[in-house]
C-alpha cells in the first residue's frame, strides 16, 4: 500500500473507510489491505503471547473466554498497546482451569491479587433479584492475576458466576463494551464510540471510583451522555439489540477485511444475547440472565424479569426448558411478543442453522 494512503486511512473513522471503499475497485482494494494490517489481532496478542497466539486462541475457545477493557478499546481504536497495559480475560467459575494452566506453561507466574476482600465485601450487600444494575462486580467472584517477568507482562483473569457477557453489559460506559472471542471482535456501540467518540454513561449505585473511571476516558477523548438528544437517537438504537445485528460491529479475525461492511447477522447461538437500552430518570441497559441446568452457558434476554419469568412458565410446560434462551431472541422478530407457538415450532430451525 502507497504509504501517503496508509497515512490518509490511519486519520479516518472506520464508518468514512468503508465509503472510502465503495468510490472505486482500487480504493476497495486499498482499503482491504489497510484493514488487514489496521486489525490484526497478532498486533495485539503478539505483546502477550509471542509464537504461541493460536495455542491462546484454542484455549480460549475451549474456557468461553473473552478479552475486554482497555485492550479490545485500543484494537478497535487501532491503537499501539501502551507499556503499562494488561490483558484482561473473562470467564465463568469453573471454566479458568485450562487457562491458568496454559498461562503457566508458558512462564506466566500467579501474582496475589490485592482487590479480591474488597470484591467479595461488595458482593455481600447485593440481592440476587435486583435488577440489572451497571456495577460488574455484582457478578465478580475474584480477580486472578499473572506476570510474566521476562516480558513485563501482566494478565487478569475476571471470574464471574455468570456468562462474562452480563458482565460487559454491566459497565458504566458504552465506549468500553467492546471484546474479542476465538474468531470475533465485537463492539456493541460502534457509531457511538469510534465515529461520534461519545459514551452513554450508566449510574451505578455500588461503584467506588466511578468518577475517576469516567474521567479517564473523558481524558482519552470521549465525551459522556446520560440524557437523550435527537442526534444520539439517531445512532443508538432503542430496539431490542442482539450480538451482531446491524448497529454492531464485528470484525471475523480470521480476514478482517472481510467483516468490514460494519453490518452482520447472528452466525452462532451466542449471537443471540440480547439487550435492551432504557431510558428513564437515567439510561440503563435492560436484561434478563438466564440459565438452566441443562444449558452449557447462560445467556441474556433484553425482556424484563416479570416477562422472563411468564416465558419461563410457559416453556416449562411444553418441556422445552433446554431451548428457553436458544428461542427467546426469536420475539424481537415477531409481531406479537406472546407467539410462544411460533417460537416453539421454529426451535429446531434454529438450532440446525446456528450450531453452538
Amino acid at each position: 500500500m502507497p504509504e501517503l494512503m496508509e497515512r490518509i486511512l490511519a486519520f479516518l473513522s472506520p464508518f468514512d473507510i468503508f465509503h472510502f471503499k465503495q468510490v472505486c475497485q482500487w480504493f476497495r482494494t486499498l482499503g482491504n489491505t489497510f484493514y488487514r494490517h489496521a486489525y490484526n489481532i497478532e498486533r495485539i496478542l503478539g505483546a502477550f503471547f509471542p509464537n504461541v497466539i493460536a495455542s491462546f486462541l484454542s484455549t480460549q475457545k475451549e474456557t468461553g473466554a473473552i478479552i475486554s477493557g482497555s485492550i479490545a478499546l485500543r484494537f478497535f481504536d487501532r491503537l499501539d498497546l501502551r507499556n503499562n497495559d494488561d490483558l484482561d480475560i473473562f470467564i465463568r467459575q469453573g471454566r479458568e482451569g485450562p487457562m491458568v494452566e496454559w498461562l503457566l506453561s508458558i512462564g506466566y507466574q500467579a501474582v496475589k491479587t490485592s482487590d479480591k476482600d474488597k470484591i467479595e465485601e461488595d458482593l455481600e450487600d447485593v440481592d440476587d433479584i435486583t435488577p440489572p444494575n451497571h456495577d460488574y462486580t455484582l457478578d465478580v467472584i475474584r480477580h486472578e492475576r499473572f506476570h510474566h517477568p521476562a516480558q513485563n507482562k501482566d494478565v487478569e483473569i475476571v471470574l464471574s458466576d455468570c456468562s462474562p457477557l452480563v458482565t460487559i453489559l454491566r459497565f458504566n460506559l458504552t465506549c468500553t463494551m467492546n471484546f474479542l472471542t476465538h474468531n470475533k471482535a465485537y463492539s456493541l456501540y460502534p457509531h457511538l464510540t469510534f465515529h461520534d467518540y461519545q459514551a452513554i454513561y450508566f449510574p451505578s449505585d455500588y461503584t467506588d471510583g466511578e468518577q475517576d473511571f469516567v474521567r479517564k476516558y473523558e481524558s482519552l477523548g470521549w465525551s459522556m451522555v446520560n440524557y437523550r438528544t435527537d442526534v444520539l437517537c439517531n445512532c443508538v438504537s432503542e430496539k431490542p439489540r442482539h450480538l451482531g445485528d446491524r448497529d454492531c460491529w464485528v470484525i471475523l479475525l480470521g480476514d478482517p477485511a472481510e467483516s468490514s461492511q460494519l453490518i452482520h447477522g447472528p452466525t452462532s447461538l451466542f449471537d443471540w444475547n440480547s439487550w435492551k437500552l432504557r431510558w428513564s430518570d437515567i439510561p440503563f441497559l435492560q436484561f434478563t440472565r438466564l440459565s438452566s441446568p441443562r444449558l452449557k452457558k447462560d445467556y441474556t434476554v433484553h425482556l424484563n424479569f416479570s416477562e422472563t419469568v411468564n416465558l419461563a412458565d410457559t416453556m416449562r410446560r411444553k418441556k422445552e426448558v433446554f431451548l428457553l434462551q436458544t428461542c427467546v431472541p426469536l420475539l424481537t422478530s415477531t409481531t406479537d411478543e406472546t407467539s410462544y407457538g411460533y417460537i416453539y415450532t421454529k426451535h429446531c430451525d434454529l438450532l440446525s442453522r446456528f450450531p453452538d
